[in-house]
This record gives C-alpha cells, structure tokens and sequence, in this order.
C-alpha cells in the first residue's frame, strides 16, 4: 500500500460494499431453489452446440462493446481534468469495467483497477471517476432500457414506472445543466456538461446494443422467443445483475431473465446466459488481469489552450482592441501552427472569441475543435467579421449574422455637418449642465463603485461574458473619462485600449445626470484618441440592427426583437457619433450547434458567471 490514509480510504470503500454483498446474495439464495428444478449439465452441453458463427458473432459484439465502455472514462477524465491522455483513459476503464463486472463489487475492484493501470491517479481522482461512470451508466441504461420497454410493450408496471421516473430526472438534469449551471443540486452532483452527457447517452446505446446481440446471438434457437421479447428483459436483466453487485451478477440476471421470460425453459436460458458470462465476461476479465501486471505509461499532452493573462504583449498588438476583455475576465488564447485565437469559456462551449490573428488553415481549425472536445464542449466563433465568416464556411462551417459593430476613425472624426446634428445639441445640453469631464491617473474608485451600484439597481443587473462588469482592478487596466458635476461623479466610460486603438466597454451613470454626458465622455476619449495617434475607436456591436434592405416581415422581427432587449436605444445612441457599421457573425460546425452555443452565449450575458470547472491545468512558464 501506499501509505496508511490509502488503507484506510480503500477499506471505507470495502465496508461500503456490505449492502450490495447482502442483495446479491438474496438474489443467490433464491436462484438456489430454482436450481433444483433445472437440468444444468443439459444447458451447459447445449453451449458447446453454438454454431461458431454466433461465436464470432458475439466476439465481434463485444469488442464493440468494450471500445464505447472505454470512452465514459475520457469522458469523466476529462471532466475531473485529471490530465490523463484519451487512449489510457479508454484502455484503463474497459479494464476496470471487465473486471468489475466479472468479479463483482464494481466500486471497490473499478477503483482498484483504475488506480493500478494509472499511476499518477490518485486514489481519491480513481474513486471518483469508477463512481462517475458508474452513476452515468446506470441513469444512461435505466433511460434507454425505458425507452425499450414502452417501445416493444414489456408489460412490468413497476419497471415502466422507475425507469420513466429516472428517464425523467435526467432529462431536468441536463435541462436544468443548459440553463442553470450555478443551481445548487446541479453542481452539487458535479453532473457533466450537456455535450458530455449526450456524449454519454450515444456510447451507453451503443454498449448495451453490442451486449444485447452477444445475448441475442448466443441464445438456444428453437425457443419461439423472438427479439421483441428478449431485448428489454436482457437489458432490464443486465442492468439488476450490475446492481446486485455480484460477479456476472449471478443471481439477479438470472431471476430477473426467468421472470420476463416465463413461458421459455430454465436451461435454454441458463444456456445463454453461460455462453454469454463465457465470451463477455471472462475473456475481457482475463485479458484486463494480464494488463495489470504492467500500468499504462501515460503522459499528458501539453495543452494548445494558456490562460490570456500571460500574453499581455500578444494582446497589445491585436488587431481589435476588445481583445484585452480576455486578460480581464479568465479568458485564453488557442496556440496552433498558423494561428492564435482568443477563447472564452461557458460551461458547455468553448468560444472564439472575435477574429484568429490570421485566416485559420483547416488543420487549425480541427486542433481547435479538438480542444473543445477535450473539456466536454461544443465549439463556435463569436464575434468575427464577415471575411473570417466565409473563410469558415468554406471548411464547412454555418455561419449567421449576429450584431453591427459602430467603428471610427478618431483622426477623421469631428462634429460638423447636418448628420452630427443630433449629437451638437445633446453636447450643448450637457455644456449648459456644467458637466467636466477628467481622466486622472489615480481612478476615485469608490465614487464609480457607487455610479455602478445605482446603475445596476436602475437597470436590473450587469451583464457578462463579452459585456465587462465593474471592478477596481479591471478599471485600472483601461482608458476610464469621468463626468462630474461640481464634486459629485455622475457618470464614467471605460474603454479596451491597446496600440491599435480604443474600444468601449462599459458606460455608468446615475438617473439625475444631464442630457448628453455620455455623449460628451465618448467624444472626449475620441479626442484623447487622436492625441495618442489611435486611429480606430470602437462603440462595441448593437444586436439584431434592423438593415434598410431588410424584406418587411423580417425587418419588423428584427425591429422588435431589438426593441425588447434594448437595443434600440443603443442604436439611436451611437448612431449620432455618425459611425461605419461593421457586420459581425458567429459560426459553429453545424446548424445544431450554432443554435446551442447561440443559446449558452444569451444565458452566460445575461446571467453571468465564472463555469470552467474541466479546463485544463496549467503549469507557470518563465515568457
């Protein structure tokens, strides 16, 4: 052993294996009346009488079946972020699991098995993952075995109604994951993110598909029992034997088999159940024992994803000056051959975030998209202009318009003429109001903090993700106007600033400030702009911007939709400042996916928070 702790730690797991030792050998105990009824050397000659087709067969099913039980393991081990490379993980848990299933007691022998064939697993990390695929396979088993049951009319009420009883906790589950990732219940059971546990859902289905035609494969011909019969009463019985925790879960498959399967001979299904033990059972329990006389050699892959903050000089060179958002708000940068792209995190989708450094090679896209595959996401790009859309619709991608970004140009910009009409007035007003507008080096940060405050409680919350929210440090870092009447702060603008200009982020201010202050903040820092030989000064993007040649129908959805999320006022606002409306776009693989991430980038504005549990562990590097 280890140490003493890991003693201790693996004979709490024993000792938690006491209540499933107790129904596995209540199920034993019953078999053993029924076995004084049956003919057991007649059922076990009639297995040497399979055909050696049905043998090959079932051999064929069930190396299908170990390679979908290998992936729940790089699933959870990637959710956990344990570092363990895809094909050790998949090769340790169709170990585990052959080895559980044939010698019983799952918790304890998975754990075991896992934290032999890993050795930079820890004990705790093994437990944890043995539990998580277990769990996952049970609540994926009991949902499809439903689904099953009510297709093919297996007529068990208790089993129609526990199964449709979890069936319906996992659908909430992953709802409740793609809408409400900070509920307490939900991260409380560290449940997977929605693409892992569809994920999950598609290699239990095709698991428990490859063992069913083993079963069906090697069952007596001749009995009249046709596939509509032994499909459900198979998975049900498979998923009572796994249950009872016994080895092969002998005794509760049986039982539960006998019980479907009334009208059909006792030693027709001991046959199948003995050849089925034999090929499913024993060979991968006897291969998995001969792979743990030598663990795997792992090594992690060094991750492509580095968190922003350590690329400051990167930033400051970006094209687009919104590009410090990532270094202020946990966001990273995406390393391949021939790009770099900045990347933010929802809980169940890894975003692009604005344009690549250059235009993307299929292979960069590929990488990136493995990378999100790695921590159990979807993958989109947000944010891009329209060159880097259609680039991305050539490998493949579906890409749609999302927003209009107001651009200027500080060297060209100034208030004359009939179109700045509207902004002169509302410049004049504030004027008359005795508004001064300053941009000190020493920030009053409890001043703004208390703007902040009032404007949050006026308008119902901060927004996040893209949308900055206030805070002491990040202030720090940008181009911050304040506007003040007498000594008291009415409003402030804060503004991305690098060497390729400025970019708004957030605008403050309190119910009683004059008509026209933020007008007067945003025309100042156009102005410190042009001091500094900053060309480009961005208003950031209005969504849903209703276009003139928009065909009638769809420009009033358009103007409504904007209408109720306030863009509107947006529109009017920076359209005074006279800007160049840049399109952009977000993309994704496909026309599902854009809908979904499209979906988890609406939920992580407007409800914001910090979700990136499974992202990769960095170690410092010395830039």
């Amino acid at each position: 052993m280890r140490s003493k702790e890991t003693r201790q730690e693996l004979l709490r797991h024993a000792v938690r294996q006491v209540p499933v030792l107790l129904l596995g050998a209540s199920c034993l105990w019953f078999l053993a009346f029924r076995a004084e009824q049956m003919d057991l050397r007649s059922a076990a000659s009639a297995v040497r009488l399979v055909e050696l087709e049905f043998w090959l067969i079932a051999f064929g099913a069930t190396v299908v079946s170990y390679l979908a039980i290998g992936r729940y393991d790089g699933i959870f081990h990637r959710h956990i972020a344990t570092s363990i490379p895809g094909k050790a993980a998949a090769l340790s848990g169709a170990s585990a699991v052959a080895l559980s299933q044939t010698l019983g007691f799952g918790l304890l022998t998975g754990t075991i098995a896992r934290w032999r064939l890993l050795p930079e697993l820890s004990l705790k990390d093994a437990f944890k993952v043995t539990v998580s695929v277990s769990a996952a396979f049970m609540a994926s088993w009991a949902a499809l075995t439903s689904l099953v049951a009510f297709k093919m009319g297996v007529d068990v009420v208790i089993v129609h109604r526990l199964a449709l009883g979890v069936l319906m906790a996992c659908l909430l589950l992953i709802g409740a994951g793609a809408l409400f990732p900070r509920n307490k219940l939900y991260q409380a059971l560290s449940f997977p993110t929605v693409p892992a546990s569809v994920a999950l859902l598609f290699w239990t289905a095709l698991d428990l598909a490859a063992a069913s035609i083993v079963f069906i494969a090697l069952f007596p011909q001749g009995t009249g029992v046709g596939v509509e019969a032994l499909l459900p009463a198979f998975l049900i019985a498979f998923g009572m034997g796994l249950i009872s925790g016994m080895p092969g879960g002998v005794g509760a498959f049986e039982l539960t088999l006998m019980t479907l399967l009334p009208e059909v001979p006792a030693e027709s299904i001991l046959t199948a159940v003995m050849g089925f033990r034999l090929i499913y059972f024993a060979v991968p329990a006897l291969l998995a024992l001969i792979s743990l006389v030598r663990p795997l050699h792992t090594r992690s892959e060094e991750s492509a994803l580095e968190p922003a903050t350590r690329h400051l000089a990167f930033l400051e060179t970006a094209s687009d000056p919104e590009s410090k958002l990532l270094s202020l708000s946990n966001g990273h940068l995406f390393f391949a051959q021939d790009a770099v792209i900045g990347c933010k995190t929802t809980k169940n989708c890894l975003v692009g975030f604005l344009d690549a450094s250059r235009v993307l090679s299929r292979e960069a896209v590929r990488h990136f998209k493995k990378c999100a595959r790695e921590t159990n996401r979807t993958v989109c790009f947000y944010k891009i202009t329209e060159p880097m859309a259609r680039h991305l619709e050539t490998l493949g991608w579906k890409a749609i318009k999302i927003s209009s970004e107001a651009v200027l140009d500080a060297s060209r910009f100034h208030i004359d003429g009939p179109e700045h009409r509207n902004l002169r007035r509302k410049l004049r007003h504030a004027a008359k109001a005795g508004l001064v507008v300053t941009s000190p080096e020493h920030l009053p940060i409890n001043d703004m903090q208390n703007v902040d405050r009032q404007w949050v409680m006026d308008h119902g919350g901060a927004r996040g993700f893209s949308m900055g929210q206030f805070s002491p440090c990040h202030v720090q870092e940008q181009k911050v106007l304040l506007g003040w009447i007498g000594e008291q702060l009415v409003a402030f603008a804060t503004f991305h600033r690098n060497a390729n200009g400025y970019s708004l982020d957030l605008m403050r201010y309190t119910h009683g400030c004059p008509d026209g202050t933020m007008h007067r903040l945003i025309v100042a820092a156009i102005g410190d702009a042009k001091a500094e030989g900053l060309g480009r000064v961005s208003l950031a993007a209005v969504p849903l911007k209703p276009h003139l040649g928009m065909p009638q129908p769809l420009g009033r959805i358009s103007h409504f939709a904007a209408k109720r999320i306030g863009a509107t006022g947006l529109l009017q606002f920076k359209s005074a400042f006279g800007p160049t409306w840049e399109d952009r776009y977000m993309a994704a693989p496909s026309y599902a996916s854009l809908a979904f991430s499209a979906l988890e980038i609406v939920r992580a504005v407007h409800c914001p928070h910090t979700d990136s549990p499974n992202m990769p562990r960095f170690q410092d590097k010395v830039e």
